[in-house]
């Protein structure tokens, strides 16, 4: 899989988006036993096999990190591509407070199901 990776240049990305992709990439590279640059990029290149037999519980912004999860499990290896950051002016669709229990909510879950064997 290959995933496109943003440079996190306070000058280009807002110090939020900085953190909370640091904090989600750090988390989901534990997770997955390999380092994810950027967890939250949307530019991806993925074998169709790898898709086969997964069964996706998120949606928004979370899909992105179970797909990594999933397949990181799956013993799926991950290669990067820098690609621009771009930022625009326009206001973003991400609730803060409602996207960080999302995710935590999945972490949760997601380690729970590596403890009872239902990953």
């Amino acid at each position: 899989m290959i995933i496109g990776y943003r440079k996190r240049k306070p000058s280009i990305m807002p110090l939020s988006r900085i953190f909370s992709n640091t904090m989600t990439s750090l988390i989901i590279s534990a997770l997955t036993g390999q380092l994810v640059r950027d967890s939250q990029c949307g530019f991806r290149l993925i074998e169709k096999k790898f898709l086969r037999n997964l069964h996706f519980r998120e949606n928004r912004f979370h899909l992105e990190s179970e797909l990594l999860i999933l397949l990181g499990n799956r013993g799926v290896r991950f290669e990067f591509v820098e690609i621009p950051t771009i930022y625009n002016s326009e206001k973003s669709s991400i609730n803060h407070f409602r996207d960080t229990v999302n995710f935590v909510h999945l972490i949760l879950r997601m380690l729970k199901g590596r403890i009872t064997g239902h990953v």
